[in-house]
């Protein structure tokens, strides 16, 4: 992950990339990375903070 802002604008949590077809989430943790999909349809915003309550 291009680290070039973090001191600036603190490191970065999560993106949300919109393609044609398919919505992907990129979630950023200590230990890792999760990378969902979904369709277009529905709220990402609330995926994300419903995954961010789980302890992983």
């Amino acid at each position: 992950m291009d680290t070039m802002l973090d001191d600036n604008l603190g490191k970065v949590r999560w993106k949300i990339t919109t393609r044609e077809k398919v919505v992907m989430i990129t979630i950023f943790q200590k230990n890792g990375i999760l990378i969902l999909s979904k369709d277009s349809n529905g709220d990402s915003e609330k995926i994300i903070q419903k995954i961010l309550k789980l302890k992983f």
